[in-house]
C-alpha cells in the first residue's frame, strides 16, 4: 500500500509540475533554439514549415525573420527567468514530458490514418525536419495558446461561462479554425477529408493543451510534424 501511494504521489506531482507554464518555458527553449539556429544557418529551412506558416512571414524577409525569432526568443527566455521560483523539483521532469509528448503524437499519428488513409501518401512541397519542428511552435503558440486560450478568457472571466463549457466549445471552435486557416492562408486544396483530419488533429492538440499545458502539445505537434515527414520517405 505505501509503495501504491508513494508512486500516485510522485504521479500527481509530475501532471501538476508538467502542465505549469514555469515548466512550459523550460522544455519549449531548446527546441526553439534548436529552430533558430538551424533557419539562421540555413534559409531553406524556412520553406521546410508548412504552407500555412509561410504564407503568414512570407512579408518579413529572412534576416528579419532571424531577427524576429531571436527577440522572441529572449522573451522566452526572459520567461523561464521570470517564473524560476515556481519550477517545482520533479525528477526526471522534462524526460517524461518528452515521453508523454511522444505518446500523444503517436496517438495523432494513428487517428490520422484512421480518418485519412492515404495520410502518408498526400503530396507536399518538399519539407526539411527543423521546417516541421518550427511549425509545430509557431502553430500551437497561435491557436492554442493565442485564440483557444484567449477564448476561454473572453468566455469565461469576461462572459461569465462556466468552464466545462467554455472549455469545450473553444477547443471546437479553434480546432475548425486551425483547420480552415490552412486552406485559406496556406493555399492548400480543400477536401472534406483533409478539413475533417485537420480539425480532428485540432481538437487533440487543443485538449493536450487544456489539460497538459503548452510544453507538451508544441512537443506533440512538432513530434507529430516530424514522424509524419520520416514515414513518408519509408520505402
Amino acid at each position: 500500500m505505501a509503495k501504491v501511494q508513494k508512486k500516485a504521489r510522485v504521479a500527481a506531482a509530475y501532471l501538476e509540475a508538467s502542465r505549469t507554464p514555469a515548466a512550459s518555458f523550460v522544455f519549449i527553449a531548446p527546441l526553439f533554439a534548436l529552430f533558430e539556429v538551424a533557419l539562421a544557418a540555413d534559409a531553406q529551412v524556412r520553406s521546410g514549415t508548412v504552407p500555412l506558416v509561410r504564407e503568414l512571414f512570407d512579408p518579413v524577409s529572412h534576416f528579419g525573420l532571424v531577427a524576429l525569432n531571436l527577440v522572441l526568443l529572449g522573451i522566452l527566455c526572459f520567461a523561464i527567468w521570470r517564473t524560476r521560483a515556481r519550477r517545482r523539483r520533479v525528477t526526471g521532469l522534462y524526460g517524461l514530458m518528452f515521453a508523454e509528448s511522444l505518446a500523444w503524437a503517436g496517438l495523432m499519428l494513428g487517428l490520422g490514418a484512421l480518418v485519412m488513409p492515404h495520410l502518408l501518401a498526400l503530396p507536399e512541397s518538399p519539407r526539411k525536419l527543423l521546417g516541421g519542428i518550427g511549425a509545430g511552435i509557431y502553430e500551437e503558440f497561435l491557436f492554442r495558446f493565442l485564440f483557444l486560450g484567449g477564448m476561454v478568457l473572453v468566455l469565461h472571466k469576461g462572459l461569465g461561462a462556466s468552464p466545462v463549457g467554455a472549455v469545450p466549445f473553444a477547443i471546437v471552435v479553434s480546432a475548425a479554425t486551425f483547420s480552415y486557416a490552412h486552406h485559406a492562408m496556406g493555399g492548400e486544396p480543400y477536401t472534406h477529408a483533409a478539413f475533417l483530419y485537420r480539425t480532428l488533429m485540432g481538437v487533440i492538440l487543443g485538449a493536450v493543451f487544456s489539460v497538459r499545458g503548452l510544453g507538451i502539445v508544441v512537443y506533440a505537434h512538432a513530434l507529430y510534424n516530424v514522424a509524419l515527414e520520416l514515414l513518408r520517405h519509408v520505402p
